[in-house]
């Protein structure tokens, strides 16, 4: 089961970075595309999941603690973002604001309901796993509330949801605070040009510039390599007028999995600039 759920998941962040190469979370269409997506991979996960009998315990337990919030929280942090930039109010910058600020106030408010499970969770603790995470288990302590929303027992435990949702709103908190940043960016005249009059726009994909400012920040090449990555990728977003979306998740899965290769723009880059020299000597 490890093996194929975890191809699974593989092959549905690939799909996910297809659709949203360019930020696309931004765009409602492209946006539902993923939900759509991650409800297929997510069907086909559980069709399995009916059918199959874990080898033992740590199998079940490892499953619904590390594999199926992994599809869950995609699914629940896409669908979130629906549903807040379809409410979000068309008035002025300070109500957009304070609209993405009670989003992060209901976020903080889920951590204070479940901190128990919060901490035992990020803590990486182990000594309840088989009361949260082990189907048909029911006698937890009272400090560890839940949010259950699945009855089917064949499917779900007291903490998996509870988990996705910690993992979602992890994302969604960096989705806010991005969109918070970008709110009270101005634009930079000086990328301007004097003649053309017209900014500088990144034209390759996003995943290529994520790529790059992650290689720009490890080198330490901004501020004596005292630069943390938000503030660099903030910059290059309003720099290049584009949203990158997610970036640390695009790093973290996309670039990894990516069928072309983890590392090709750097490369590319490298091939370029080797070239353009070779061609200089031979003159």
């Amino acid at each position: 089961m490890k093996t194929y759920a975890e191809q699974l998941y593989k092959n549905l962040v690939r799909r996910i970075e297809l659709a949203d190469d360019a930020g696309l979370q931004y765009d409602p269409v492209k946006r539902r595309e993923c939900v759509t997506m991650i409800r297929e991979s997510l069907t086909e996960l559980t069709n399995k999941l009916i059918d199959y009998r874990f080898d033992d315990q740590q199998e079940e337990i490892y499953f619904f603690k590390e594999i199926k919030p992994r599809f869950v929280s995609l699914l629940l942090y896409y669908s979130y973002i629906d549903l807040i930039e379809l409410k979000k109010p068309q008035g002025s910058t300070h109500d957009i604001r304070i609209h993405y600020e009670k989003e992060l106030a209901s976020i903080k408010r889920f951590y204070d309901c479940h901190s128990a499970l919060y901490h035992y969770y990020r803590g990486n603790f182990s000594f309840l796993d088989e009361k949260l995470f082990v189907r048909g288990s029911f006698d937890l302590p009272h400090s560890f509330s839940t949010s259950k929303i699945d009855r089917d027992e064949r499917l779900s435990t007291e903490a998996d949801y509870t988990v996705s949702r910690i993992l979602a709103n992890g994302m969604l908190t960096g989705y806010l605070e991005k969109s918070i940043r970008l709110l009270e960016n101005q634009p930079n005249d000086l990328l301007v040009s004097s003649k053309s009059k017209r900014t500088l726009r990144w034209t390759a994909k996003a995943i290529d510039l994520v790529e790059l400012i992650y290689g720009l920040q490890l080198t330490g090449v901004f501020n004596y390599g005292k630069v943390d990555i938000k503030e660099i990728a903030d910059t290059f977003e309003k720099l290049f007028d584009v949203k990158l979306g997610n970036y640390s998740l695009l790093f973290s899965q996309s670039i990894r999995y990516r069928k072309s290769g983890s590392i090709r723009l750097l490369k590319e880059m490298m091939e370029n600039v080797r070239e353009k020299l070779d061609e200089l000597d031979a003159k």
